[in-house]
């Protein structure tokens, strides 16, 4: 029973790193000291894109990745700025820790 639990344990653990989503890369330590000095956050990725798909249709995406260092930082709060001849089809929201571990999760479809 001991060699069965033990090997279930493993595959557990196994599993569990395979479909996690951490994403180490985004690691505190993977920073550069020059950049972390006096910062509040760093901005590492603001991507946006606007697609025109015909005269009455267009589709923009951001995507945004922020590295927040301090509390002051803000970026604690997301806005979405839309009007009546706009709408919000998809958000999705990761959070992490400072090593790179996914945390939290948001998702909003349409």
């Amino acid at each position: 029973m001991k060699n069965l639990t033990l090997i279930t344990g493993i595959l557990l653990i196994f599993s569990s790193s395979i479909f996690a989503q951490d994403r180490p890369e985004l690691s505190v330590s993977n920073i550069p000291a020059e950049l972390l000095e006096g910062a509040n956050a760093i901005i590492r990725q603001d991507i946006g894109m606007f697609e025109v798909e015909n005269s009455g249709r267009a589709i923009e995406t951001r995507k945004m990745e922020v590295t927040r260092l301090k509390k002051q930082a803000g970026f604690d709060q997301l806005y979405i700025i839309y009007d009546m001849h706009s709408k919000v089809g998809k958000v999705k929201i990761e959070l992490y820790d400072a090593f790179g571990n996914q945390i939290r999760k948001v998702k909003k479809m349409k």
